[in-house]
């Protein structure tokens, strides 16, 4: 009997428990006669690939096609590709092992058909979560997390098995052929679901493309930028405020955001939209911590490997977060990541610093890294204290340096011209806000000396008039902690703030609506803020300032500076550019007076920054 008239059925029947040469040699004639314009066998062949259930003879065919990729052609026999890739994942095991066999004789036999098998294994990314079987917390993370609505545990694990199948066979892929690892990161990124896409793609290709990290650890870069760029697609339609007002219904009047005077309007009509972008938001964030937490407490790695990978975040959120303007959600990665060591955050603070003062950096860049290094030291609650300290001494000088350059010619506050300072003072003593309380109250009153060696009378009394411009909740918290520590006396705010009533400076809601922006403000994602809530730095409420400081009761118990008139302190509390934040070594002997004319502050440029000097380590 004819080879071709002998039913595939019983060939296959007869192939299970033998060495399937029959199966074999009539696959190749179906692919023969596919080449040669007969497509009457090769479509049987398909059909029974797409329809077969028995695991078992999918397995033995799967295996004799393995056999036989010499002759597929890239163009004649793409079907047969994509059935065997999209049908023959099923969880078990002999199937994936003829799967994997036959994408890696594809792939050897004939490099053109590289690009399409890549293309149908990642398609699986989508489709099935490797983190499936992991329990959902409750009945809403369960239905968020199913198209159907539930969680099975049974279902849930087969899922996850084929995931772990798929990456299986791509890992074996790649190895047998280095070189595709390019064309990969062009199908990861080609199939990244769009932001609009329900949270279960957009939760399973997530965990999947960071798994490819594991066995692409070179793609780790390109794949920590691609996550981020398209989660900043989903934040950026996400507002906090209005966010807590739709969980809530009311506002909270002890949030942080309250105090500072932050207005919520809660919106009806972006209600649903804006609840499923952010629970999309919310689960995306909770998966990129999870992968966060298990790199950096990875005890079986060395310390290098830990430090390489902050790198690359480092490197990701400076060309996407960074540049992002008003971002709310995605910079907290690199908050996150700088929790694990000192050094880490160190090296984000001189990357800022350094843009921050770079004059051939745009105006926007540099403002955006003034309003990230102000909420960074202000928030990060794991940050030494002597870093903080070293953080404000740099901004400081450089404020110091820009009064000895513009006050002599200055008329005045202005906004317009001279912004960037404005954003520099603001972001100074938004951080004095957080911290006043923690650094006057360090053991041994080792900051104690920053009350002089601050020179806030002097920034709050230069020709500049910052308290008139900067956001003024900021400068009724700062005034009142900067009284409350003896920073500032009565005498040199009172007279101020009696002026700045008098006065109109143009540009001072352009400055607040562009400038004002500390973005590692409240997280309130609730699923995944149990990451961030135990390093982030809450608001300690201080009554606010009255007229109430300036009455003669408050005069009387101030009792003026202690030590007024003297030298300071012995020891200098300035850094050095061995120090936890690269600064020259300087030594200022101030008093609490009236700025002198003869001052000058040290010369700031972002080349004495040096990102590999070590911290500091002799205080804490």
């Amino acid at each position: 009997m004819a080879m071709h008239a002998v039913p595939l059925s019983a060939l296959l029947t007869q192939a299970v428990g033998s060495d399937g040469t029959a199966l074999q040699a009539w696959i190749l004639l179906a692919l023969n006669k596919k080449r040669d314009g007969d497509g009457t066998l090769f479509q049987q062949l398909v059909e029974k690939i797409e329809r077969n259930t028995d695991l078992v003879e999918q397995a033995v065919l799967v295996t004799c096609l393995s056999r036989c990729t010499a002759s597929l052609q890239i163009r004649k026999n793409d079907e047969i590709t994509l059935v065997v890739l999209q049908r023959c994942f099923r969880a078990n095991t002999p199937l994936t092992a003829a799967v994997e066999a036959f994408a890696v004789n594809c792939v050897s036999v004939n490099a053109d058909l590289l690009v399409s098998i890549l293309h149908e294994l990642v398609k699986h990314f989508v489709k099935y979560d490797l983190l499936a079987a992991t329990p959902p917390k409750n009945e809403a993370e369960a239905a968020g997390r199913s198209a159907r609505g539930v969680w099975r545990p049974e279902e849930a694990a087969e899922e996850a098995q084929i995931a772990r199948d798929v990456h299986r066979v791509v890992q074996r892929v790649l190895e047998t052929f280095p070189t595709g690892t390019m064309s990969f990161l062009d199908q990861l990124v080609q199939a990244y679901p769009h932001r609009v896409k329900r949270l279960p793609e957009q939760r399973a290709y997530l965990a999947n493309i960071l798994h490819v990290i594991s066995y692409q650890p070179q793609l780790l870069t390109d794949i920590l930028r691609n996550v981020t760029d398209r989660l900043i697609k989903i934040d950026v339609e996400v507002d906090p405020q209005k966010l807590e007002a739709l969980h809530t219904g009311v506002i909270d009047v002890a949030d942080d955001d309250e105090m500072f005077g932050l207005e919520v309007e809660e919106t009806s009509e972006e209600r649903q939209k804006m609840l499923e972008n952010a629970e999309k938001l919310d689960y995306m964030m909770l998966i990129l911590l999870q992968f966060f937490r298990s790199i950096f407490e990875n005890k079986h790695v060395e310390a290098a490997e830990h430090d390489k990978f902050f790198e690359a975040v480092l490197v990701t959120f400076q060309a996407t977060v960074f540049t992002t303007f008003r971002s709310k959600y995605s910079q907290f990665l690199i908050f996150y990541g700088c929790s694990y060591r000192s050094n880490y955050s160190s090296q984000l603070l001189q990357s800022l610093f350094r843009t921050a003062v770079a004059k051939d950096q745009p105006d926007t860049q540099r403002h955006s890294a003034v309003s990230y290094l102000g909420s960074f030291v202000a928030r990060s609650k794991h940050l030494k204290l002597s870093i903080v300290e070293a953080a404000l001494q740099m901004m400081k000088s450089w404020i110091l340096e820009y009064m000895d350059k513009e006050c002599p010619d200055a008329q005045g506050p202005d906004p317009n011209h001279h912004s960037l300072f404005y954003s520099l003072v603001q972001s100074l003593f938004y951080v004095l806000c957080f911290r006043l309380p923690q650094l006057m109250g360090a053991e041994n009153g080792k900051f104690d000396t920053l009350k002089f060696d601050m020179r806030l009378d002097d920034i709050v009394r230069c020709a500049l008039n910052p308290l008139k411009v900067i956001d003024q909740k900021i400068a009724n918290k700062f005034m009142t902690l900067a009284v409350k520590h003896k920073f500032i006396t009565w005498k040199v705010l009172r007279p101020l703030l009696e002026h700045n009533k008098t006065i109109v400076v143009n540009g001072l809601q352009e400055f607040e609506d562009e400038h004002t922006f500390f973005p590692f403000d409240k997280y309130n994602l609730p699923h995944s803020r149990h990451f961030i809530d135990p390093i982030y730095q809450g608001w300690e409420e201080v009554s606010t300032i009255s007229d109430d400081i300036f009455s003669e009761d408050d005069v009387a118990s101030a009792g003026g500076w202690p030590g007024e008139g003297s030298e300071g302190a012995e020891e200098s509390i300035a850094m050095s550019l061995t120090s936890q934040l690269s600064l020259s070594d300087h030594h200022h002997s101030h008093h609490s007076g009236s700025p002198s004319s003869s001052w000058r502050p040290m010369s700031f440029s972002p080349n004495i920054l040096d990102v590999n000097n070590p911290l500091h380590r002799g205080r804490s």
